[in-house]
């Protein structure tokens, strides 16, 4: 990420610190990345190398068979929960960034509202069915989302500051809802 972080200064892009934190917090090191595969691939290879020695032992004792047929059972139905573990680790992981980079104020909170069971991970890392479930979330909690205008909601209706005072005199310095009622009372 470093690396990225100095192409885009060399570009001349302004990098804030509020910048950098956010970037390095939606990425992974390549070499976690890579410490992580290569771990993936030693779990499979241990895997399969067990498959072999339970039908190796399967073979030398009877009795044994109907034990390594249990463990056998057993080991499949682990595999199958590790599988859709990570499944669904490599789902969460693209929904969350999918998430970051559609204008959502909380991220984790949209993902606990998001159909997982709905979504399906295309092989070039797309999620299908994201897009009407967010649209509906859009429009059923549009506080969860930035404004489409970028403007933060204080920016878009600024109240008016009344200034007592004769009839003819128009309004027209900006301030806060609660700055202007404390004017109007005369509270300071």
């Amino acid at each position: 990420m470093a690396k990225l972080l100095e192409a885009l200064k060399a570009q001349g892009v302004e990098i804030t610190e509020e910048i950098e934190k956010a970037v390095m917090a939606e990425f992974v090191e390549k070499k976690d990345a890579d410490l992580l595969n290569v771990e993936i691939t030693d779990l499979k290879e241990q895997l399969t190398k067990r498959d072999t020695d339970i039908e190796e032992l399967k073979k030398t004792d009877p009795d044994l068979k109907t034990k390594l047929d249990d463990l056998q059972t057993k080991y499949n139905q682990d595999t199958q929960d590790l599988t859709n573990k990570l499944s669904d680790s490599k789902l969460t992981g693209e929904l969350k960034l999918a998430l970051a980079q559609s204008k959502t104020k909380d991220v984790d909170l949209i993902v606990s509202l998001i159909d997982k069971a709905k979504l399906k991970l295309t092989d070039d890392g797309k999620l299908d069915g994201l897009d009407d479930q967010l649209n509906k979330l859009r429009t059923d909690k549009a506080f969860l989302f930035e404004p489409a205008d970028g403007l933060k909601e204080s920016e878009k209706n600024p109240g008016y500051q009344y200034k007592p005072g004769s009839a003819e005199e128009k309004v027209t310095e900006k301030v806060s809802l609660a700055d202007a009622i404390g004017d109007a009372l005369s509270i300071e």
